[in-house]
Protein backbone atom coordinates (compact mmCIF):
# COMPACT_ATOMS: atom_id res chain seq x y z
CA UNK A 1 0.00 0.00 0.00
CA UNK A 2 1.26 3.46 -0.89
CA UNK A 3 2.36 5.73 1.92
CA UNK A 4 0.25 8.88 2.09
CA UNK A 5 3.08 11.11 0.82
CA UNK A 6 3.62 8.83 -2.18
CA UNK A 7 -0.12 8.59 -2.84
CA UNK A 8 -0.33 12.37 -3.09
CA UNK A 9 2.54 12.46 -5.58
CA UNK A 10 0.93 9.74 -7.72
CA UNK A 11 -2.38 11.63 -7.74
CA UNK A 12 -0.65 14.79 -8.95
CA UNK A 13 1.54 13.26 -11.65
CA UNK A 14 -0.92 11.66 -14.05
CA UNK A 15 1.62 11.92 -16.86
CA UNK A 16 3.46 8.95 -15.31
CA UNK A 17 0.90 6.12 -15.21
CA UNK A 18 3.51 3.65 -13.97
CA UNK A 19 4.51 5.77 -10.99
CA UNK A 20 2.05 4.10 -8.60
CA UNK A 21 3.42 0.64 -9.29
CA UNK A 22 7.04 1.69 -8.87
CA UNK A 23 6.45 3.46 -5.54
CA UNK A 24 4.38 0.59 -4.12
CA UNK A 25 6.51 -2.50 -3.43
CA UNK A 26 3.41 -4.70 -3.15
CA UNK A 27 2.12 -3.69 -6.58
CA UNK A 28 5.51 -4.23 -8.18
CA UNK A 29 5.83 -7.59 -6.45
CA UNK A 30 2.47 -8.62 -7.92
CA UNK A 31 3.52 -7.44 -11.38
CA UNK A 32 6.73 -9.49 -11.17
CA UNK A 33 4.88 -12.54 -9.82
CA UNK A 34 2.55 -12.42 -12.82
CA UNK A 35 5.65 -12.82 -15.02
CA UNK A 36 6.96 -15.82 -13.10
CA UNK A 37 9.08 -14.07 -10.47
CA UNK A 38 6.95 -15.23 -7.56
CA UNK A 39 9.91 -16.33 -5.41
CA UNK A 40 11.08 -12.78 -4.75
CA UNK A 41 10.78 -11.73 -1.11
CA UNK A 42 11.42 -8.61 1.00
CA UNK A 43 11.27 -6.25 -1.98
CA UNK A 44 12.29 -2.83 -0.63
CA UNK A 45 12.99 0.43 -2.46
CA UNK A 46 16.09 2.35 -1.39
CA UNK A 47 16.70 4.93 -4.13
CA UNK A 48 14.57 7.09 -6.42
CA UNK A 49 15.45 9.36 -9.33
CA UNK A 50 12.36 11.32 -10.37
CA UNK A 51 11.70 13.79 -13.19
CA UNK A 52 8.09 15.03 -12.85
CA UNK A 53 5.95 14.04 -15.80
CA UNK A 54 8.92 12.52 -17.62
CA UNK A 55 10.39 9.48 -15.85
CA UNK A 56 10.98 7.77 -12.54
CA UNK A 57 13.65 5.20 -11.68
CA UNK A 58 13.41 3.21 -8.47
CA UNK A 59 16.08 0.81 -7.17
CA UNK A 60 15.15 -2.11 -4.91
CA UNK A 61 16.73 -4.73 -2.73
CA UNK A 62 15.16 -8.19 -2.51
CA UNK A 63 15.85 -11.73 -1.38
CA UNK A 64 15.37 -14.95 -3.33
CA UNK A 65 15.75 -18.20 -1.39
CA UNK A 66 17.63 -16.23 1.24
CA UNK A 67 20.09 -14.77 -1.27
CA UNK A 68 20.16 -10.95 -1.62
CA UNK A 69 19.62 -9.39 -5.02
CA UNK A 70 19.01 -6.05 -6.67
CA UNK A 71 16.82 -4.71 -9.43
CA UNK A 72 15.72 -1.34 -10.69
CA UNK A 73 12.67 -0.27 -12.64
CA UNK A 74 12.10 2.81 -14.76
CA UNK A 75 8.83 4.16 -16.09
CA UNK A 76 8.31 6.89 -18.67
CA UNK A 77 5.67 9.52 -19.34
CA UNK A 78 2.92 9.17 -21.89
CA UNK A 79 4.90 11.19 -24.41
CA UNK A 80 7.90 8.86 -24.30
CA UNK A 81 6.52 6.15 -26.55
CA UNK A 82 9.90 5.75 -28.22
CA UNK A 83 11.57 4.84 -24.93
CA UNK A 84 8.78 2.39 -24.13
CA UNK A 85 9.24 0.69 -27.50
CA UNK A 86 12.98 0.51 -26.82
CA UNK A 87 12.23 -1.12 -23.45
CA UNK A 88 10.16 -3.83 -25.16
CA UNK A 89 12.99 -4.45 -27.63
CA UNK A 90 15.49 -4.73 -24.78
CA UNK A 91 13.38 -7.44 -23.17
CA UNK A 92 13.43 -9.54 -26.31
CA UNK A 93 17.15 -8.99 -26.85
CA UNK A 94 18.23 -9.60 -23.24
CA UNK A 95 16.31 -12.77 -22.58
CA UNK A 96 13.25 -11.45 -20.80
CA UNK A 97 11.04 -14.23 -19.48
CA UNK A 98 13.78 -16.70 -18.64
CA UNK A 99 13.31 -16.33 -14.92
CA UNK A 100 16.25 -18.36 -13.59
CA UNK A 101 18.72 -16.86 -16.05
CA UNK A 102 17.63 -13.30 -15.31
CA UNK A 103 17.84 -13.70 -11.55
CA UNK A 104 21.27 -15.27 -11.84
CA UNK A 105 23.09 -13.39 -14.59
CA UNK A 106 20.83 -10.38 -15.01
CA UNK A 107 18.41 -9.38 -17.71
CA UNK A 108 15.34 -7.25 -18.19
CA UNK A 109 11.63 -7.45 -18.84
CA UNK A 110 9.05 -4.93 -19.93
CA UNK A 111 6.13 -4.82 -17.47
CA UNK A 112 3.51 -3.51 -19.86
CA UNK A 113 0.82 -2.89 -17.25
CA UNK A 114 3.23 -0.65 -15.33
CA UNK A 115 4.80 0.83 -18.48
CA UNK A 116 8.14 0.02 -16.85
CA UNK A 117 11.42 -1.61 -17.79
CA UNK A 118 12.60 -3.87 -14.96
CA UNK A 119 16.34 -4.62 -14.90
CA UNK A 120 17.81 -7.38 -12.75
CA UNK A 121 21.34 -6.72 -11.55
CA UNK A 122 23.92 -6.78 -13.05
CA UNK A 123 22.12 -5.87 -16.28
CA UNK A 124 22.04 -2.10 -16.80
CA UNK A 125 21.47 -0.78 -20.33
CA UNK A 126 23.39 2.40 -19.51
CA UNK A 127 26.36 0.54 -17.96
CA UNK A 128 27.06 -2.37 -20.34
CA UNK A 129 30.42 -3.13 -18.70
CA UNK A 130 28.66 -3.98 -15.42
CA UNK A 131 27.38 -7.33 -16.71
CA UNK A 132 30.86 -8.16 -18.01
CA UNK A 133 32.34 -7.39 -14.61
CA UNK A 134 29.99 -9.85 -12.90
CA UNK A 135 30.43 -12.62 -15.48
CA UNK A 136 33.37 -14.87 -14.46
CA UNK A 137 33.88 -15.78 -18.10
CA UNK A 138 34.32 -12.17 -19.20
CA UNK A 139 35.62 -10.43 -16.08
CA UNK A 140 39.30 -11.25 -16.59
CA UNK A 141 39.36 -9.82 -20.12
CA UNK A 142 37.59 -6.65 -18.97
CA UNK A 143 39.96 -6.07 -16.06
CA UNK A 144 42.95 -6.86 -18.26
CA UNK A 145 41.88 -4.15 -20.66
CA UNK A 146 41.33 -1.64 -17.86
CA UNK A 147 44.55 -2.29 -15.95
CA UNK A 148 46.66 -2.87 -19.04
CA UNK A 149 45.49 0.59 -20.19
CA UNK A 150 45.85 -0.21 -23.87
CA UNK A 151 44.06 3.02 -24.70
CA UNK A 152 46.54 5.09 -22.73
CA UNK A 153 44.26 6.16 -19.90
CA UNK A 154 46.13 4.50 -17.05
CA UNK A 155 49.53 3.33 -15.92
CA UNK A 156 49.19 -0.26 -14.82
CA UNK A 157 47.94 -2.42 -12.00
CA UNK A 158 47.84 -1.24 -8.39
CA UNK A 159 51.33 -1.10 -6.98
CA UNK A 160 52.97 -1.45 -10.39
CA UNK A 161 55.34 1.11 -11.86
CA UNK A 162 54.20 0.69 -15.45
CA UNK A 163 52.57 -2.55 -16.54
CA UNK A 164 49.59 -4.71 -15.75
CA UNK A 165 50.10 -7.83 -13.63
CA UNK A 166 48.14 -10.87 -14.93
CA UNK A 167 48.09 -12.41 -11.45
CA UNK A 168 46.21 -9.42 -10.07
CA UNK A 169 43.51 -9.55 -12.76
CA UNK A 170 43.07 -13.32 -12.77
CA UNK A 171 42.61 -13.55 -9.00
CA UNK A 172 40.63 -10.33 -8.65
CA UNK A 173 37.70 -10.16 -6.23
CA UNK A 174 35.09 -7.47 -6.88
CA UNK A 175 33.39 -5.91 -3.84
CA UNK A 176 30.56 -3.46 -4.73
CA UNK A 177 30.73 -0.15 -2.87
CA UNK A 178 28.10 2.08 -4.49
CA UNK A 179 25.64 1.88 -7.35
CA UNK A 180 23.29 4.39 -8.92
CA UNK A 181 21.44 2.59 -11.72
CA UNK A 182 21.90 4.20 -15.09
CA UNK A 183 24.61 6.47 -13.73
CA UNK A 184 27.57 4.90 -11.96
CA UNK A 185 28.93 1.74 -10.35
CA UNK A 186 31.83 1.70 -7.87
CA UNK A 187 33.64 -1.37 -6.56
CA UNK A 188 36.81 -2.34 -4.75
CA UNK A 189 38.95 -4.73 -6.78
CA UNK A 190 41.44 -6.83 -4.79
CA UNK A 191 43.98 -9.41 -5.85
CA UNK A 192 45.12 -12.44 -3.89
CA UNK A 193 47.57 -10.20 -2.02
CA UNK A 194 48.92 -6.69 -2.14
CA UNK A 195 47.10 -3.39 -2.69
CA UNK A 196 43.57 -2.90 -4.00
CA UNK A 197 42.01 -0.54 -6.52
CA UNK A 198 38.72 1.31 -6.78
CA UNK A 199 36.99 0.70 -10.10
CA UNK A 200 34.36 3.12 -11.36
CA UNK A 201 32.06 2.56 -14.34
CA UNK A 202 30.21 5.54 -15.80
CA UNK A 203 27.13 5.89 -17.98
CA UNK A 204 28.20 9.38 -19.05
CA UNK A 205 31.19 9.65 -21.36
CA UNK A 206 31.55 13.27 -20.25
CA UNK A 207 31.83 12.32 -16.59
CA UNK A 208 34.39 9.66 -17.48
CA UNK A 209 36.47 12.22 -19.38
CA UNK A 210 36.48 14.52 -16.36
CA UNK A 211 38.37 11.90 -14.35
CA UNK A 212 41.46 12.74 -16.40
CA UNK A 213 41.90 15.71 -14.10
CA UNK A 214 43.13 13.22 -11.50
CA UNK A 215 46.47 13.20 -13.29
CA UNK A 216 47.09 16.75 -12.14
CA UNK A 217 46.58 15.95 -8.46
CA UNK A 218 49.49 15.32 -6.11
CA UNK A 219 49.84 14.29 -2.49
CA UNK A 220 50.64 17.11 -0.08
CA UNK A 221 52.12 17.22 3.39
CA UNK A 222 48.86 15.86 4.79
CA UNK A 223 46.66 15.34 1.73
CA UNK A 224 46.54 11.89 0.15
CA UNK A 225 44.75 11.44 -3.17
CA UNK A 226 44.06 8.29 -5.19
CA UNK A 227 46.43 7.63 -8.08
CA UNK A 228 44.99 6.66 -11.43
CA UNK A 229 46.13 3.13 -12.27
CA UNK A 230 43.90 2.11 -15.15
CA UNK A 231 41.03 3.00 -17.39
CA UNK A 232 39.14 2.31 -20.59
CA UNK A 233 37.43 4.78 -22.90
CA UNK A 234 35.46 1.99 -24.54
CA UNK A 235 34.01 0.79 -21.24
CA UNK A 236 33.93 4.26 -19.64
CA UNK A 237 35.95 2.90 -16.72
CA UNK A 238 38.50 4.43 -14.37
CA UNK A 239 40.61 2.66 -11.74
CA UNK A 240 42.44 4.39 -8.90
CA UNK A 241 44.39 3.22 -5.88
CA UNK A 242 42.48 2.26 -2.74
CA UNK A 243 43.30 4.48 0.25
CA UNK A 244 43.25 2.37 3.41
CA UNK A 245 41.96 3.85 6.65
CA UNK A 246 38.87 4.79 8.63
CA UNK A 247 36.39 7.21 7.10
CA UNK A 248 35.59 10.39 8.99
CA UNK A 249 31.93 9.37 8.70
CA UNK A 250 32.56 6.17 10.66
CA UNK A 251 34.29 8.16 13.38
CA UNK A 252 31.71 10.95 13.62
CA UNK A 253 28.61 8.79 13.32
CA UNK A 254 29.93 5.96 15.44
CA UNK A 255 29.97 8.13 18.51
CA UNK A 256 33.75 8.10 18.83
CA UNK A 257 35.24 11.54 19.51
CA UNK A 258 37.19 13.21 16.73
CA UNK A 259 40.36 14.55 18.28
CA UNK A 260 41.46 18.12 17.69
CA UNK A 261 44.60 16.98 15.89
CA UNK A 262 42.56 14.70 13.61
CA UNK A 263 40.07 17.39 12.63
CA UNK A 264 42.95 19.80 12.12
CA UNK A 265 44.57 17.26 9.80
CA UNK A 266 41.33 16.93 7.82
CA UNK A 267 41.12 20.71 7.48
CA UNK A 268 44.76 20.80 6.35
CA UNK A 269 44.13 18.15 3.70
CA UNK A 270 41.11 20.02 2.32
CA UNK A 271 43.10 23.27 2.31
CA UNK A 272 45.91 21.55 0.37
CA UNK A 273 43.38 20.28 -2.18
CA UNK A 274 42.03 23.81 -2.60
CA UNK A 275 45.60 25.10 -3.06
CA UNK A 276 46.22 22.86 -6.09
CA UNK A 277 47.44 25.08 -8.96
CA UNK A 278 44.56 25.42 -11.40
CA UNK A 279 46.90 25.52 -14.39
CA UNK A 280 47.95 21.94 -13.58
CA UNK A 281 44.44 20.72 -14.40
CA UNK A 282 42.59 20.78 -17.70
CA UNK A 283 38.96 20.65 -18.73
CA UNK A 284 37.48 21.84 -15.44
CA UNK A 285 34.95 24.66 -15.65
CA UNK A 286 33.88 27.11 -12.95
CA UNK A 287 30.44 26.74 -11.35
CA UNK A 288 28.93 29.72 -9.56
CA UNK A 289 27.67 28.79 -6.07
CA UNK A 290 24.08 29.67 -7.07
CA UNK A 291 24.11 27.63 -10.28
CA UNK A 292 21.45 24.92 -10.35
CA UNK A 293 19.32 26.29 -7.52
CA UNK A 294 16.46 26.84 -9.96
CA UNK A 295 16.42 23.15 -10.85
CA UNK A 296 16.36 22.26 -7.15
CA UNK A 297 13.42 24.62 -6.68
CA UNK A 298 11.49 22.94 -9.51
CA UNK A 299 12.07 19.49 -8.05
CA UNK A 300 11.08 20.52 -4.54
CA UNK A 301 7.93 22.25 -5.78
CA UNK A 302 6.87 19.03 -7.50
CA UNK A 303 7.33 17.12 -4.25
CA UNK A 304 5.70 19.75 -2.00
CA UNK A 305 3.36 21.84 -4.21
CA UNK A 306 1.67 23.45 -1.22
CA UNK A 307 5.03 25.07 -0.42
CA UNK A 308 5.77 26.35 -3.93
CA UNK A 309 5.82 30.03 -2.96
CA UNK A 310 7.98 29.37 0.07
CA UNK A 311 10.46 27.32 -1.94
CA UNK A 312 10.69 30.04 -4.60
CA UNK A 313 11.27 32.65 -1.90
CA UNK A 314 14.09 30.59 -0.37
CA UNK A 315 15.74 30.18 -3.75
CA UNK A 316 15.61 33.94 -4.41
CA UNK A 317 17.04 34.69 -0.96
CA UNK A 318 19.88 32.23 -1.54
CA UNK A 319 20.73 33.78 -4.89
CA UNK A 320 20.74 37.27 -3.34
CA UNK A 321 23.01 36.17 -0.48
CA UNK A 322 25.46 34.37 -2.77
CA UNK A 323 25.54 37.33 -5.16
CA UNK A 324 26.87 39.61 -2.42
CA UNK A 325 29.89 37.53 -1.36
CA UNK A 326 33.26 38.22 -2.88
CA UNK A 327 34.13 35.64 -5.52
CA UNK A 328 36.80 33.09 -4.68
CA UNK A 329 38.08 30.42 -7.04
CA UNK A 330 39.98 27.24 -6.30
CA UNK A 331 39.97 23.55 -7.10
CA UNK A 332 37.05 22.10 -5.12
CA UNK A 333 35.92 18.55 -4.47
CA UNK A 334 32.33 19.38 -5.41
CA UNK A 335 30.70 16.67 -3.28
CA UNK A 336 32.66 16.76 -0.04
CA UNK A 337 31.26 15.26 3.14
CA UNK A 338 32.54 13.00 5.90
CA UNK A 339 32.20 9.80 3.85
CA UNK A 340 34.74 11.12 1.33
CA UNK A 341 37.43 11.69 3.97
CA UNK A 342 39.74 8.81 4.98
CA UNK A 343 41.91 8.95 8.09
CA UNK A 344 45.03 7.19 6.78
CA UNK A 345 48.11 6.19 8.77
CA UNK A 346 50.28 8.79 7.04
CA UNK A 347 47.79 11.55 6.29
CA UNK A 348 44.21 12.27 5.27
CA UNK A 349 42.76 10.88 2.07
CA UNK A 350 40.17 12.70 -0.04
CA UNK A 351 38.33 10.26 -2.30
CA UNK A 352 35.41 10.09 -4.77
CA UNK A 353 36.68 12.91 -6.96
CA UNK A 354 34.04 12.58 -9.70
CA UNK A 355 32.80 16.15 -9.20
CA UNK A 356 36.19 17.84 -9.09
CA UNK A 357 35.88 21.35 -10.58
CA UNK A 358 36.71 25.01 -10.17
CA UNK A 359 34.54 26.69 -7.58
CA UNK A 360 34.38 28.56 -4.31
CA UNK A 361 36.21 26.68 -1.51
CA UNK A 362 33.42 27.64 0.90
CA UNK A 363 31.18 25.22 -0.99
CA UNK A 364 33.24 22.26 0.23
CA UNK A 365 33.31 23.51 3.83
CA UNK A 366 29.58 24.17 3.76
CA UNK A 367 28.58 20.81 2.30
CA UNK A 368 30.31 18.96 5.13
CA UNK A 369 28.25 20.96 7.64
CA UNK A 370 25.05 20.59 5.58
CA UNK A 371 25.33 16.80 5.65
CA UNK A 372 25.74 16.88 9.43
CA UNK A 373 22.66 19.12 9.66
CA UNK A 374 20.62 16.90 7.35
CA UNK A 375 21.45 13.79 9.35
CA UNK A 376 20.72 15.36 12.74
CA UNK A 377 24.32 15.31 13.96
CA UNK A 378 24.23 19.08 14.39
CA UNK A 379 21.44 21.24 15.79
CA UNK A 380 19.24 21.50 18.88
CA UNK A 381 22.27 21.72 21.13
CA UNK A 382 24.28 19.01 19.35
CA UNK A 383 27.47 19.30 17.35
CA UNK A 384 28.23 23.00 17.86
CA UNK A 385 31.80 22.27 18.91
CA UNK A 386 32.38 19.98 15.92
CA UNK A 387 31.24 22.63 13.43
CA UNK A 388 33.14 25.39 15.20
CA UNK A 389 36.39 23.42 15.23
CA UNK A 390 35.95 22.37 11.59
CA UNK A 391 35.63 25.97 10.41
CA UNK A 392 38.28 27.37 12.76
CA UNK A 393 40.88 24.76 11.78
CA UNK A 394 40.34 25.45 8.07
CA UNK A 395 40.59 29.22 8.56
CA UNK A 396 43.84 28.70 10.47
CA UNK A 397 45.24 26.54 7.67
CA UNK A 398 44.51 29.10 4.94
CA UNK A 399 45.31 32.10 7.12
CA UNK A 400 42.07 33.98 6.51
CA UNK A 401 38.43 34.06 7.56
CA UNK A 402 35.64 32.52 5.48
CA UNK A 403 33.00 35.30 5.39
CA UNK A 404 29.45 34.49 4.32
CA UNK A 405 29.79 30.80 5.13
CA UNK A 406 26.23 30.57 6.50
CA UNK A 407 24.84 31.37 3.05
CA UNK A 408 26.88 28.56 1.53
CA UNK A 409 25.66 26.13 4.18
CA UNK A 410 22.06 27.22 3.50
CA UNK A 411 22.51 26.66 -0.25
CA UNK A 412 24.09 23.24 0.32
CA UNK A 413 21.25 22.20 2.63
CA UNK A 414 18.69 23.42 0.08
CA UNK A 415 20.29 21.12 -2.50
CA UNK A 416 20.05 18.22 -0.02
CA UNK A 417 16.39 18.90 0.82
CA UNK A 418 14.97 16.35 -1.72
CA UNK A 419 17.05 13.53 -0.21
CA UNK A 420 14.36 12.15 2.16
CA UNK A 421 12.28 11.37 -0.94
CA UNK A 422 15.21 9.96 -2.90
CA UNK A 423 16.15 7.72 0.02
CA UNK A 424 12.53 6.45 0.31
CA UNK A 425 11.71 7.73 3.77
CA UNK A 426 8.05 6.96 4.51
CA UNK A 427 7.37 10.49 5.78
CA UNK A 428 9.51 12.35 3.32
CA UNK A 429 7.29 15.44 3.04
CA UNK A 430 7.64 16.35 6.72
CA UNK A 431 11.39 15.69 6.56
CA UNK A 432 11.75 17.92 3.49
CA UNK A 433 9.81 20.63 5.34
CA UNK A 434 12.11 20.32 8.36
CA UNK A 435 15.16 20.80 6.14
CA UNK A 436 13.60 23.89 4.56
CA UNK A 437 13.00 25.22 8.09
CA UNK A 438 16.72 24.87 8.76
CA UNK A 439 17.61 26.61 5.51
CA UNK A 440 15.46 29.56 6.54
CA UNK A 441 17.04 29.52 9.99
CA UNK A 442 20.48 29.86 8.41
CA UNK A 443 19.31 32.73 6.21
CA UNK A 444 17.65 34.50 9.13
CA UNK A 445 20.29 34.12 11.82
CA UNK A 446 23.44 32.70 10.23
CA UNK A 447 25.10 29.59 11.64
CA UNK A 448 23.82 30.60 15.08
CA UNK A 449 20.30 30.00 13.76
CA UNK A 450 20.88 26.28 13.55
CA UNK A 451 23.83 25.20 15.69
Amino acid sequence: MLASDDAGLVARDRALPGLETLLDEKRLHEALASRGFDGIEALEADYVRYKPGTSCLVAYRFRLAGVPGRLHAITYGRRAEGKLEKAALLERREGGGRTEAMLGAGGCLYAREARALVCFHPFDPELPALARLHDPGRRTALLARIFDSRDGTGTGAPGADASWHPTFVEAAVVEPLAYKPGRRFVARVSGASGPSAVLRLYASAGRHRRTRALRGLRNGEVLRVPTRVGGSKRHRATAVTWLAGESLRTRVRGGRPVGGSELEAVASAVAELHATPLDSLSGLGFRHPAEGLGEVETGLAALCPEQTERIASIRLRLEDVLATVERAEALVHGDLYDKQVVLCEDGVGIVDLDDLRRGDPREDLALVVAHWLRDGLVGAGRGEELVGRWIAHYETCVGRAMPGLAGFVAAALFRLAPHPFRGRSARWQSEVTALLDRVEGLLDAGLAGVV
